[in-house]
Formats: C-alpha cells, structure tokens, sequence
C-alpha cells in the first residue's frame, strides 16, 4: 500500500522521575532454571492472571494479577525475585517490558487518576508521564526509552508516542477512530496499531522518522492482532474472513503482504520475534494452543506446537522462548510456563 504523508501532531506532558521504592514489595522468588511459577502461592495475590510480557531473552517477566480485594496489580520478576507493585493497576490495562527487562510500563491508578508510569528497576526510577488524558494500554519499546499509548486528545482516542529523555510526543493517528496500539519497534521510531477510517477497521505503522503512515492490512478482512518485529520492517497480523482466518506478514521496505498460513478456526493472537523470522500464534477452539513457525525467504518450518490449554502467549525477542499462563487444576490461569524453543537451523 502507498503510504500516506501525515504531519504528526504533539501533546504537552510532563515526566516527573520518582524514586521505585522496592522495599517489602517482594512476592516470592523463582528457582533459577525453573520453567513453571505457581502465581497462586505468590504473596499477596489470587488469580487469574493476564497479560504476561517478556523480555529479550526468557531472563524477566512482567504479568497483572489480582489481590484479595479484586484490585490488579502489576507482578515484575527478574533475578530470580518476584515483585509486586503496590499500586493498583487501572482495570484491564495491559504492562510491557523493554527487551533487557529493566524497565517496565503500567498505567497506574494514581491519586489523582490513571497516569503511565515506566519503572526502572535497575536504577530504581519511577518515571511519571503527565498530562496524558485517560491512558490505556501502554507498549515499551526493545530499548526502553520510548513508550506508546492511546490517550484522549482533543475529545478523541489516538495513539500518542513519547520519547522519555525528552519528553517529545508525536500523536500518529490522526483522521482515525477507534485506535489500540498493537507494537513498537525496539528503537521506538515505527508503531503498528488498529485502527477505524470511514466505518473499516485497519491495521496501520507509522513512521515517526519519515512521517509516513501505511495501510497495512487494506480493508481486506477483520482485523483481530497485530506485532512488529524490533527492527520495525516487518510486521505480522491476522485477519478473519467469515469462518476462516489468514496469518499475513508485511515487508515495509518492499511494500509486500504476503498469506502465511490460514486456519479454519480462531486465531486469538500473534506474536512477533525481534527479526521477523519467528512468529507464534494463539490458536483458540475446543484444544487451543500455541503454534511456533520459523520464516526463511518463502519457506515456512512449524518449530513446535506448545501450552494445550494455555492462554496469553508471549515470546522473547530472540525467539527463543514462549511463555504462557496456564491452569493448575481448577484454577484458571494460575500457573506460568516458560517452553525453551530450539535453536533457528
């Protein structure tokens, strides 16, 4: 698709850095090598659990999970211990982790209303974003110095983009409705997301270097997910076509969309490794599962077929591991398991 030559708009915010205060926000540990976590043992929390991030190399996780009182909150493991955030999370808000799993970003419920935060385990930072309107659903990029969301602007939703050594925003969606931001590219530089022009749900990647935005997906089916790989240059999305459903990557540079696969089915998810070359799928119905498959040039290898009846899949930048919260008996979504995946031939 020809891209689309669009003056990206800015909105003013303030970054107010706050020190990440650590103590007695220890939740449990996890035994160095293990592969399952009992989320349910973990202090201070029940269960299910949801949204489940990984960083670049299987090494750190970050999930929501609900206390006692039904509040969410955010759960960050790295190093073998697991931490909990005492504030609460906004409800159905989603976290992400930057690919070294230092920094971690949440819309927190503050005191004064939902805000974005990016914590910094490491150098133990809080970095408050203020002045952003309503935020949902932030995506970290790879190298955790550039965060996107949607927020209000001018009494409408769009995807807004900030730089957090400068505090520089770009809003990337105008003339668009309806936006949720899908990924953003480990520079921070190129974000896909969904969004609604003229009653037709789309795709879309917007290039803040360039000021471009592309039409991905075309109005050629319903859109359901969408990933980017870290370099920003390929993008994988899914799309339904009445019982049937088509797995599509994107090559920004040669401008091709090309059909990798279809499923008479559900495809809940996609998940993209940091070169484009490993994708993982959420396949849903009476057995879901998670199916792993390695792109080389045109040919497509099935890596492994993983987590029966697990949700919430994530995947390492590497491609080398996916993780996914699973049941532990009569509970859902209580048990997080990380699968090793074999090396790319």
């Amino acid at each position: 698709t020809k891209p689309e030559h669009v003056t990206f708009g800015t909105v003013p915010v303030e970054i107010r850095e706050l020190t990440l205060a650590l103590g007695g926000m220890q939740a449990g540990s996890v035994a160095e090598g293990a592969t399952e976590v009992d989320l349910a043992a973990l202090q201070g929390i029940t269960t299910p659990c949801r949204s489940v991030h990984l960083d670049g190399f299987g090494m750190a996780f970050a999930l929501v999970c609900p206390d006692a009182e039904g509040r969410e909150n955010l759960l960050y493991a790295q190093q073998g211990t697991i931490l909990r955030i005492p504030t609460p999370l906004v409800s159905r808000s989603q976290v992400s982790l930057s690919d070294d799993g230092v920094r971690v970003a949440a819309i927190l419920d503050d005191e004064g209303g939902p805000a974005l935060h990016v914590m910094d385990v490491q150098a133990v930072k809080d970095l408050a974003i203020k002045g952003l309107e309503e935020p949902r659903d932030p995506v970290l990029a790879g190298s955790g110095l550039t965060v996107a969301c949607s927020c209000i602007v001018e009494n409408e939703r769009h995807v807004v983009v900030i730089d957090l050594a400068t505090g520089a925003t770009q809003v990337v969606s105008q003339g668009l409705d309806d936006v949720n931001v899908g990924a953003i590219s480990a520079n921070g530089r190129r974000v896909a997301f969904k969004a609604s022009h003229r009653g037709w749900d789309d795709f879309y990647l917007a290039d803040l270097d360039r000021q471009l935005r592309y039409n991905i997906s075309d109005s050629e089916g319903d859109t359901v997910a969408v990933d980017l790989s870290q370099d920003g240059d390929t993008v994988a999305f899914v799309q339904r076509f009445g019982g049937a459903m088509g797995i599509f990557t994107a090559d920004i540079s040669s401008r091709k969309v090309a059909n990798r696969s279809g499923v008479l089915g559900s495809v809940v998810d996609v998940i993209v490794s940091a070169s484009g070359r490993r994708h993982a799928f959420l396949l849903g119905g009476l057995s879901p599962h998670i199916e792993v498959w390695d792109t080389k040039g045109k040919k497509e290898t099935l890596v492994s077929s993983v987590a029966e009846g697990c949700w919430e899949p994530a995947m390492s930048s590497d491609g080398m591991f996916v993780a996914a919260l699973c049941a532990n008996g009569s509970q859902d979504a209580s048990l997080l398991r990380l699968f090793p995946l074999p090396e790319p031939e």
